[in-house]
């Protein structure tokens, strides 16, 4: 006999999975009064959550959306956000006293570690306009240096200006050659005004030599120019006391005015007064100028006057210097 078909029950499913909790909706007015509770200073997020019943998560969410959107670009609002390091009032170390290493001294307490901020209600605030950078400075030319007037020997002198010592020059000049015409032609005192006029040669040439050789180093780079100009304003009462013992003790001797030789020597002896003349106002502009200026930074006027004065100045004076020799051994 065939058996009756057994009863099928139903297959047992285990437990069945918890109803998930519908996700509540608040309306636009309730998110309001939240947001604005929340922005409240005597309540923490925390705090105003729990009275209104959300979580504090849901009311810090409805805070950020709030918020207006920055309209500016991410870089600008990442500098805004990050404080600047060039305000920041930054800690002065003592110096270390001698023969104290590196090493913290032991009766010193250690430094406490920072502790984590403590979270801030975020209050909305508005958005600031972008801050506009300031443009980089531009360099500054080096202004020149005033005149030192400390090295000048006589600041009086110093200031005449070059008609004025021409007037002077023209004057001494004429003085000394009618001076001569007065003088006799042989006297006791001869030798010893001879060897005064010699000394009085070596003295003035001498500074002008050395002047101007001190200037060739400025030219080659081996002396500053503060370092010539201080020397030529302390060889310039040398320079100019030995011309006039020149001027005088040449009168005495009595030159012969009908000799072309003496005639020349008077010329160049004239040549060398006037460009002294001429020149002091140009050096006393060089000290205007910084105190460590190469020659490419003297104005080219002064330049050509400066090289055109120096080149007269030695044609001159060697020039003169022979015509006496050569007078004197004839």
């Amino acid at each position: 006999m065939s058996q009756p078909p057994a009863e099928r029950l139903p297959q047992d499913s285990g437990p069945s999975p918890p109803a998930r909790p519908q996700r509540k909706h608040y309306s636009t007015e309730f998110r309001t009064r939240a947001v604005a509770l929340a922005a409240r200073p005597d309540l923490t997020i925390t705090a105003a959550a729990a009275d209104i019943g959300v979580s504090p998560s849901t009311l810090r969410r409805w805070v950020r959306e709030t918020e207006p959107a920055d309209p500016r670009p991410v870089h600008e609002r990442i500098e805004d956000e990050w404080p600047d390091w060039r305000s920041f009032d930054w800690p002065v170390l003592p110096s270390p006293e001698p023969g104290e290493g590196d090493v913290l001294s032991e009766a010193e307490p250690p430094a406490a570690e920072p502790s984590a901020p403590e979270p801030s209600t975020p209050e909305p605030s508005t958005p600031e306009p972008p801050r506009a950078h300031p443009p980089p400075a531009q360099p500054r030319a080096p202004a020149p240096a005033p005149a030192r007037v400390d090295d000048i020997i006589f600041p009086s002198t110093a200031r005449l200006g070059s008609v004025q010592r021409l007037g002077i020059v023209a004057v001494v000049f004429v003085a000394a050659v009618v001076l001569s015409r007065l003088v006799p032609e042989d006297y006791r005192l001869r030798p010893l005004i001879v060897d005064l006029h010699v000394m009085s040669l070596v003295a003035s040439f001498g500074a002008v030599l050395l002047v101007d050789w001190h200037g060739l180093l400025w030219l080659a780079r081996r002396r500053t120019l503060m370092e010539s100009t201080r020397l030529a304003a302390a060889a310039s009462p040398i320079i100019w006391a030995g011309l006039g013992g020149l001027f005088v003790t040449g009168a005495l001797l009595r030159p012969d005015l009908g000799s072309p030789l003496t005639l020349v020597k008077l010329a160049l002896v004239l040549a060398v007064s006037v460009n002294g003349a001429v020149m002091a106002p140009v050096r006393l502009k060089l000290t205007e100028l910084s105190a460590d200026a190469s020659p490419v930074d003297v104005p080219q006027r002064e330049w050509r006057r400066m090289v055109l004065a120096t080149t007269v100045s030695q044609i001159a004076w060697w020039g003169a210097v022979v015509i006496g020799f050569v007078n004197s051994s004839t």
